[in-house]
């Protein structure tokens, strides 16, 4: 970030901080068979060059002047579940929960740093203003990829400022039972092929 500042770059919220610490992570083996376990270590251990490196490309970008909170119909308990039964992923344990194919709705909604500091009622008139041609003018197209053959979604996910929601599918049925599996979708900028939601 320093570096960031020192070359005059403008960075005016967290989002886009937090997304290039996570999209210059580096994935790390940590388990005996060479293998990464996602649940250890999340995105991976922080390279700081490499983040400095995402951060100078791609801080311009509209889609990153907002952050997007990613809510899901869970099936299952403990913290997975969340509140109200919507958490930030799929978590299935039980046998009850795992036969057949499972479907999960997930929304989409960006989310303004000014809506965090301001709650959408503070701030000049002239700063409203400008936050909500932001929001109305939003509109990102984003290209959603499954990291693996056994989890399915749409290809295609418009964003706008009020969200949007699409339906995940997981074939149980095709994994081995007793093991321990991870998959994520990810959505892109269409226009730029930056992510833009994980």
């Amino acid at each position: 970030m320093s570096a960031a500042l020192a070359r005059g770059a403008s960075i005016r919220n967290e989002a886009i901080l937090r997304r290039a610490i996570v999209e210059g992570a580096r994935s790390v083996q940590n388990c005996a068979d060479g293998s990464t376990d996602r649940w250890s270590l999340g995105h991976g251990m922080i390279d700081v060059q490499a983040s400095h490196e995402w951060l100078l490309k791609h801080e311009a970008l509209q889609t990153l002047q907002c952050r997007y909170v990613l809510q899901c119909d869970t099936r299952g308990s403990g913290n997975a579940a969340g509140v109200h039964g919507r958490g930030r992923g799929v978590y299935l344990r039980e046998p009850q929960h795992t036969s057949g194919d499972v479907s999960s709705s997930v929304s989409v909604t960006p989310v303004y740093d000014s809506q965090l500091e301001w709650g959408g009622g503070g701030g000049s008139s002239d700063a409203r203003a400008a936050e909500n041609r932001k929001r109305v003018e939003l509109d990102v197209q984003c290209l959603l990829r499954c990291s693996a053959p056994w989890v399915s979604c749409a290809a295609c996910l418009p964003i706008y400022s009020g969200g949007k929601s699409f339906d995940v599918k997981i074939a149980c049925d095709s994994l081995p039972a007793g093991g321990a599996y991870f998959a994520e979708v990810q959505g892109f900028d269409s226009k730029v092929r930056a992510p833009a939601v994980h």
